[in-house]
């Protein structure tokens, strides 16, 4: 656990992850569930729809202080065009999460 009580290191290793970069927003990477510590993430009640992907759902991060919300997200029946990243997640960039390329 870090400083703040949250898990260090959710992604292990990873094979394969899928860079999407959407109109205005920053680029996000969608890195195989396979490859994240799953049992660190719960399911929030969260949604949200995407025209291009289709419908989100949405994680915390369960940390030993509290939890932090609305850190990762995944389209378990994306649209056909993004087929690619189904069984995937993205996480949030912000100050609480810091996604690195080692």
């Amino acid at each position: 656990m870090g400083p703040l009580g949250q898990p260090e290191l959710l992604l292990q290793k990873h094979t394969q992850h899928w860079n999407w970069c959407g109109g205005y927003h920053p680029a996000v990477i969608y890195f195989p569930r396979n490859d994240i510590a799953m049992a660190f993430l719960n399911y929030i009640d969260k949604t949200s729809h995407c025209i291009h992907k289709g419908y989100a759902r949405y994680f915390s991060i369960i940390t030993k202080n509290k939890p932090i919300e609305n850190v990762a997200w995944t389209y378990e029946n994306p649209k056909i065009e993004m087929a690619m990243i189904k069984d995937h997640l993205a996480f949030c960039s912000n100050d609480k999460n810091i996604i690195e390329h080692l």
